[in-house]
Formats: structure tokens, sequence, C-alpha cells
């Protein structure tokens, strides 16, 4: 049994709603997610081997969003899973020169000050273990007439694992190729249909407004664990 802590904001509502629909097709996979909407989860205090909540409402919403876990104990998983929380991606073009100062530099741009490296770096205070992140989906677009490659979308993201996140024995995992269009945006179906990350009640997760173009539904979530689980297996 694989157990795997889940640690992300809004966007981690399309991985929890999606988990419970395929669970049983991964009987060897035990998620907890631990989420809030906004930032929140990067204001986790380190003590001893945890990340615990300082205010309430954070060790609230880890309680409903975990089934009833107020804490972040490294003995209680496997590996862990930082997703949204601010995580951002760069395109970086084969065509283009980039010296190794420009390219560092943009590295620290896309990384510095994002509550994904916060909690990164608060979670290698507890553990040596692996640690994936997942970053907050690409914008969704209608325009799917553009043939334009992922090259520049996946160059981007190896430059991120191999001059950051390897170092730190984490990997940046990419969307699924499936769900990308034009080379840098999210097909606009995944859009269709997307609920909010339930803060007080499961049965009180409300739709977003129609013209979100942030956060994904149901189906990205199942396609996006399933394509996790290819890459952690």
């Amino acid at each position: 049994m694989m157990k795997i802590c889940v640690i992300g904001d809004s966007h981690t509502a399309a991985l929890k709603r999606s988990w419970s629909e395929i669970a049983s097709l991964y009987p060897q996979v035990s998620l907890t997610f631990f989420a809030s909407r906004g930032v929140t989860m990067s204001n986790l205090k380190v003590q001893n081997e945890s990340l615990i909540p300082h205010k309430e409402f954070i060790r609230n919403q880890m309680l409903l969003t975990s089934n009833g876990r107020s804490e972040i104990k490294d003995a209680d998983y496997d590996v862990f899973l930082l997703y949204g929380l601010k995580c951002d991606v760069c395109f970086i073009s084969r065509d283009s020169f980039y010296s190794e100062q420009l390219l560092q530099q943009l590295i620290y741009d896309t990384i510095k000050n994002t509550a994904s490296k916060q909690l990164l770096e608060k979670l290698r205070k507890i553990t040596q273990k692996k640690i994936w992140l997942g970053h907050t989906p690409l914008l969704a677009s209608s325009n799917i007439n553009d043939s334009m490659g992922n090259d520049a979308y996946l160059l981007g993201l190896e430059s991120l694992n191999v001059g950051y996140y390897k170092k730190m024995n984490a990997e940046l995992v990419a969307q699924p190729i499936n769900t990308i269009v034009k080379g840098r945006y999210t097909h606009e179906r995944f859009t269709i249909g997307s609920r909010r990350l339930s803060i007080r009640d499961e049965s009180e997760s409300e739709f977003h407004e129609p013209e979100d173009r942030e956060h994904m539904n149901d189906e990205y979530g199942k396609l996006w664990l399933q394509h996790f689980f290819d890459i952690a297996s």
C-alpha cells in the first residue's frame, strides 16, 4: 500500500472528488487530503516530525478534507504531493538561446514566493521522502485551432526540475498532455461543471462561475490522478 499525503489549495477539489470515483481501481494506493482555499496551507508550522495548523479555521478545514486528521505526520505517509498552491510553470522555446544566468533567473522568478515552495521547504524539515508537485492547471482556452506543440511547456518543466526541484528530492509533474491545447492552455471542456473546494460540509460544494478558466472538473481530476499514479509507481 502506497500512502500518499496530498496538500493543496482549491484546485485540489478536482482530485478529491474524482478520487472517490476511482479509488476502488487502485486498492494499492491510499490518499489523504489536506486542503484549504487560497494559500493558507502555506502557514502550517513545523513541530517535531509534523506540520500543524496555527489557526483554528485551518485546523477545521484540515479535519474536513482529511476526514478527521488535524496534523501532517511524516510517519503516516510514504510520499507527499503538493498540488496547486501557486505552483507554476515556465515556457522555454528550443529555438531561443538562454544563457545560464537568464535560465536560473527564470527558474527563480517562477518558483519564488509561491506557497508550494514554502511548503516544500517546510516538508524538508520533517521528511526526506519523495515529494511530488502538481502545478496549478494551465488556464483554459476554447480556441483549439492553433497547432503549437507542447515542446516549450515540457522543456520549461524539465528546466524547473533540473534547476531546482530535483535538488530537493522533489519532482514537478506535467499535467496530462491530452488535456493541453495550443501548447500552453487546458481544453475548456475540463472547466465545465467544476466545483469549489468544500470548507464546511461535502454537500455544500458549489459550482464555479461559468467564466472561471482556472479550476478544473472531476474529469480532469481523474485524468490527472491516473497520470500521476503511472509516474509515481
